[in-house]
């Protein structure tokens, strides 16, 4: 269906594909690079990656400019693609991706990227891959798919919709961004770089005294001395065990498919990489056997840990949340501990760990044994000072997964105007009413980052 007075046009005719490389001319001696697993489903979600020019790869070669759609060509019906709204001067993607440049004087650049972001263009996309392997699309095949084409102003109308809703979206995945390294700098500098030790013996932290990120009533919590372990250098008094010292693995097996109409709330890798939002599906859909998602755990990959995938799941209702097989459930010994649980598996510290563990001759399928990861060793604080972590970050992780459920719902909307409104069957007024103020999402913007990565109101937050 197309709306009235609507045409169609070919990508091709309204936009040039990957117009330009890097050559000679090349302003930088560096490159901020994208490839294709630093991107998911409409987002980047992995900050480009500073290089000399001279250690890129041969396949960073194409180049961004403001309003492009950057597309992956391979594996189409993994939707990797995202808009390019304020790229740097020195952004470079992969030659995996295709660039497609609107020409503005026909095409509002972000309904472009709407056009493309509809699943019925994924669906195109698949019907014209090649190779089993790898399966992948041409540049040709992007420039001769078909695209509704209503007026310049309609476009923007559209665009305007769609993306208010995108930018809402990215606003919380932006926060939730902010939030995670929060967490994860006060865990490195209590548990890994040891700053309060530090501090007290340095004499840059006296009793009575408070320092930004140590409230005075941490002072006692801290030892004064570092001794020798077996991981090294670690505070007097805490101990060296392993992750099932505070944590058990908990794999309950579960077959959905025994449950044909149940709908699950499903925990999948590629429900991770796609903004960590769990599919909700029928059990007869679900083909093979999963485990239970227990209501207070982690969830951490066994699958390609080079690609660390750790999960916090918001969790309504235990008894019909599943999750793949490749994932390993940990639950905290103390639920209140999850947080520190959460951050132990998200640092760099425990993913060399997992990585060191590695099996498997193909670098798209290697695993680790979760027997082996509930065993690797681990410092392990005493339990009050990971109780007080949790405490204060808590906080943070709540207001995170207040945004993911902000996100799922600001998706839903945007994924069930899409499609009507680029092929014509919803006019944008009636878009209008119906977003309302449904899609209002209020982030605050009071929180000052102190330099350790917490915020200025985290002492105040016992």
């Amino acid at each position: 269906m197309a709306g009235d007075g609507w045409t169609t046009k070919r990508l091709g005719e309204v936009a040039n594909i990957n117009p330009d490389a890097i050559g000679r001319d090349w302003p930088h001696s560096h490159i901020r690079y994208i490839d294709i697993s630093s991107v998911g489903v409409g987002q980047l979600e992995v900050a480009p990656q500073w290089m000399k020019l001279s250690d890129a790869p041969s396949r960073a070669k194409r180049l961004l400019r403001k309003g492009d759609t950057i597309l992956s060509t391979v594996r189409p019906n993994r939707r990797s693609m995202f808009f390019a709204s304020e790229p740097n001067d020195d952004w470079v993607v992969s030659t995996g991706f295709a660039v497609l440049r609107p020409n503005i004087k026909l095409v509002e650049p972000r309904f472009l990227y709407t056009c493309v972001f509809n699943q019925a263009f994924t669906e195109y996309l698949i019907t014209r891959e090649k190779g089993a392997a790898y399966p992948a699309v041409s540049s040709e095949d992007i420039a001769s798919a078909e695209i509704p084409f209503p007026s310049l102003a309609e476009q923007r109308a559209i665009a305007h919709i769609l993306g208010t809703l995108d930018d809402k979206i990215e606003l919380n995945r932006r926060m939730n961004r902010t939030l995670e390294e929060m967490a994860r700098a006060i865990f490195k500098s209590w548990f890994v770089d040891f700053d309060p030790v530090r501090a007290k013996m340095e004499g840059r932290w006296k009793k009575g005294e408070s320092l930004p990120c140590l409230p005075t009533d941490l002072w006692d919590a801290f030892p004064d001395r570092l001794v020798n372990s077996e991981l090294g250098e670690i505070p007097e008094g805490w101990e060296v065990g392993a992750l099932n010292t505070i944590a058990s693995l908990e794999t309950k097996a579960v077959i959905p498919g025994d449950s044909a109409n149940q709908l699950w709330e499903h925990f999948s890798i590629p429900a991770f990489d796609n903004g960590r939002q769990p599919v909700r599906e029928k059990g007869e859909s679900i083909k093979s056997g999963k485990y239970l998602v227990p209501s207070c755990c982690v969830l951490a990959s066994k699958l390609n840990p080079q690609f660390p995938r750790v999960w916090l799941p918001d969790i309504p209702n235990p008894e019909v949340s599943i999750c793949s097989t490749e994932f390993m459930p940990f639950v905290p010994k103390t639920e209140s501990e999850q947080p520190f649980l959460y951050a132990f598996l998200s640092s760099e510290v425990a993913q060399a760990e997992i990585i060191n563990r590695v099996t498997g001759s193909t670098s798209s399928r290697q695993r680790v044994k979760p027997k082996e990861i509930a065993e690797m060793p681990m410092l392990v604080p005493p339990q009050a000072l990971r109780q007080r972590f949790s405490s204060v970050t808590r906080h943070y992780l709540a207001r995170l997964l207040k945004n993911m459920r902000s996100i799922t719902t600001l998706a839903a909307i945007r994924d069930t105007l899409l499609p009507k409104l680029i092929s014509g069957e919803l006019r944008v007024p009636d878009a209008e009413r119906i977003v309302g103020d449904r899609s209002d999402v209020r982030v605050p913007t009071h929180a000052r980052i102190c330099s350790c990565g917490a915020t200025q109101f985290m002492a105040n937050n016992p």
